[in-house]
Formats: structure tokens, sequence, C-alpha cells
């Protein structure tokens, strides 16, 4: 059930996410910004919950590598939000 919860929640803040970006004009140039960042984060966090739940505890503990994995997946999910999410935002980011 928590999967469901998740996905549908990443699906709504990236929609959401994907509308204000393609009409910027609706709200403020600050205000983008910061509606832009947190919805990301709430989908960095959905991405989170959706990987963390296929997993059960007993997985987890015996995985050596499953920390290492959610590293290198927050720092790709970083790297999109520094290098593609914010140039759509902000003109002239980089």
């Amino acid at each position: 059930m928590a999967k469901k919860i998740y996905s549908i929640l990443g699906f709504v803040a990236l929609a959401i996410m994907i509308y204000l970006v393609s009409n910027p004009q609706r709200l403020s140039h600050r205000s983008l910004i910061w509606i832009t960042t947190i919805l990301y984060a709430v989908a960095v966090g959905c991405i989170h919950g959706i990987v963390a739940h296929s997993l059960n505890a007993k997985q987890k503990g015996s995985l050596m590598l499953y920390p290492v994995f959610m590293g290198i997946l927050f720092g790709v999910l970083a790297f999109i939000y520094i290098f593609i999410i914010l140039p759509l935002v902000i003109p002239g980011f980089m």
C-alpha cells in the first residue's frame, strides 16, 4: 500500500512541476523556484520510499550495497536537479 501512495504522490508532484516549468508566467520568479524545489524534494522522497519499500528489513540488512545504491541514486537526482531542472526554471543559471 505504501508503494502505491508514494507512486501516486510522486506522479502528482512531477506533473505539477512539469506544468509549472512549462508555464512559468503563472507565478513570480521567486515563488516558482521555491515551489519547484519543494515539489522536486517530494518526488525524490517518493522515489526513495518506493525503493525502500520494495525490500523488506531482512533484505536491507543483508545488502551491503543498499546504502551505496541509495547514495548514488540521490547523487544522480541532485545532478538532474542542478543541471536540468534549475536551468529550466532560472534562465542563465549555468
